[in-house]
């Protein structure tokens, strides 16, 4: 997921992003989109923190309680 669709169109373009249906970057800005994708993600991988602050979409109670889901259920 990317706020910025110029960012993905550059990740496309310059750092070759593989066109495959299983890899897929959207700009989608659901608050519900990660908890309807869970079931379909086996990597979660977040890049949004900056020096000073943590976003604060990922530091709601609906956030953690997501990641923690995720977390677990990715456990061996």
């Amino acid at each position: 997921m990317e706020i910025d669709k110029e960012v993905v169109s550059a990740g496309k373009e310059f750092f070759f992003v593989p066109k495959d249906e299983r890899f897929d970057i959207t700009t989608e800005m659901d608050g519900f989109f990660l908890e309807k994708q869970i079931r379909n993600m086996i990597l979660l991988f977040l890049d949004a923190y900056d020096k000073t602050y943590v976003p604060f979409h990922l530091m709601t109670k609906n956030f953690i309680s997501f990641k923690e889901s995720f977390n677990k259920r990715m456990e061996f």
